[in-house]
């Protein structure tokens, strides 16, 4: 007989509970208060940040940098020690670079250039709060940097009109002074009056006294006339601090690995302001390099133009040669064989006037050696068409290592490790070409 057998169920549902909707959110609606309370806090604190906080900007820029890496690849035994000695290479090269566009020194340049050490405020319509502002203030200040100028004192401008102005200076007497011939800051003293101003004066005219002395001028970049009764306040910072701040401010980096392309970028909430520093940086990072070659292009002018009165005279001794010989044996037309021998005597006096120009170039190099400690504006022998490929090949490589030494100390110290090796390659390039000019010159000598 066949029992039938009863299976235990998998699992018991007598002790399950269903869930009543209803009772958790009336429990849940007893905390009503809190949730109100959470909404005023968020909108609280999101109101403050909207206040208080300014929109940011990315802004970047580009340079394209020269590689000077290529003219170490030299054939001549003395060009590869040098070479062998540039242990950093092409991108030490674009780190180089990469100093010099963050240097202080380059962000105070530029700085003093756009006048960025003045910053203008106004009275937000929106939020009530006073915000920097830069093209779409209606004027600027125009300080006179031979004048000593109060430094973080609030400057209050109204437009009366469009053309007249109401300027107020409040409690400047314990202020500190900025001296820009000298580019140091110190108390401007006890005045003996008030410390206040509070005048009317026509857009474009002085204001000075014995602690500042600025214009307020039209400014070109804002659109539309000036609104009237509205408060504008500018405010004169140390140039050298926001030089500093800038030069922090800014980041540097290739573009991709082994690139030639920096890509400069800054963040700012003030993006107008932004763009006109990156582009004025750019463009005295540029002048550094135009600079430095026009020194050279002046210095070689000026060595070309001192021989030139030599060149004359030996051309003019030719012609002289040849009218004397004319005249002392009563001829008017030469004898072909006469012609012969003049012209190899002019050929030959020719060739004399090179060696000497030659000899004076190498006399030139030695002498600029021994009493020069930079050698940015040396004269190059092909630029005086000396055809002496190793010749040129050392002033060339010592050139661009000088500049690159004059790069580095703007933007880094004597400690940096690269401007040791750089001295060092000065030190052998200088050496090697004293060695090859001293050659040249003994040869050039036994020539004439």
């Amino acid at each position: 007989m066949k029992e039938n057998s009863i299976q235990e169920p998998l699992y018991n549902t007598e002790g399950e509970q269903k869930i009543d909707i209803k009772t958790e959110f009336l429990k849940l609606l007893g905390y009503w208060k809190f949730f109100v309370l959470s909404i005023m806090i968020c909108l609280v604190v999101a109101f403050i940040y909207m206040r208080y906080t300014d929109s940011i900007y990315k802004i970047s820029c580009t340079i394209l940098i020269k590689d000077d890496s290529k003219s170490n690849k030299m054939g001549n035994s003395d060009s590869k020690l040098v070479s062998e000695l540039d242990l950093f290479g092409k991108q030490t090269n674009i780190h180089n670079e990469m100093g010099i566009i963050k240097s202080k020194s380059l962000a105070r340049k530029t700085v003093n250039d756009l006048n960025l050490f003045i910053s203008y405020y106004h009275i937000s319509s929106k939020l009530n709060r006073e915000m920097e502002i830069y093209n779409t203030c209606p004027f600027r200040a125009i300080v006179d940097t031979s004048h000593l100028q109060l430094i973080g004192v609030p400057v209050e401008v109204n437009y009366i009109t469009t053309d007249k102005i109401s300027v107020v200076i409040k409690d400047y007497k314990t202020s500190t002074a900025f001296d820009f011939s000298k580019k140091i800051t110190g108390p401007s003293g006890e005045l003996g009056t008030p410390g206040n101003v509070d005048t009317i004066i026509r857009v474009g005219s002085v204001i000075k006294n014995k602690f500042f002395s600025f214009r307020i001028v039209k400014n070109i970049n804002y659109i539309g006339e000036p609104v009237i009764m509205s408060d504008y306040t500018f405010k004169l910072m140390n140039p050298i601090d926001v030089g500093t701040g800038y030069s922090e401010m800014i980041s540097a980096a290739p573009i991709e690995k082994d690139a030639s392309m920096i890509e400069i970028t800054c963040t700012s909430s003030i993006p107008d302001k932004t763009i006109d520093y990156l582009n004025k940086l750019s463009e005295n990072y540029i002048n550094i390099d135009l600079e430095l070659k026009n020194l050279t292009a002046i210095k070689t002018i000026n060595f070309i133009d001192d021989q030139l009165g030599g060149i004359t005279d030996s051309l003019s001794s030719v012609e002289d040669l040849l009218e004397n010989f004319k005249t002392a044996n009563g001829i008017i037309d030469v004898p072909e064989e006469s012609k012969a021998i003049i012209t190899k005597l002019a050929t030959q006096d020719q060739e004399k006037v090179t060696t000497q120009l030659e000899i004076k170039y190498y006399e030139y190099v030695l002498n600029y050696l021994k009493t020069q400690s930079q050698y940015n504006d040396i004269v190059t022998p092909s630029s005086l068409g000396l055809t002496d490929m190793p010749l040129t090949t050392l002033v060339s490589e010592l050139i661009t290592l000088s500049v690159e030494k004059t790069k580095l100390s703007i933007s880094s110290t004597e400690k940096n490790p690269y401007f040791t090796v750089v001295e060092n390659n000065i030190a052998t390039t200088k050496k090697a070409l004293q060695t090859n000019v001293q050659n040249s010159l003994n040869v050039a000598k036994l020539t004439l």
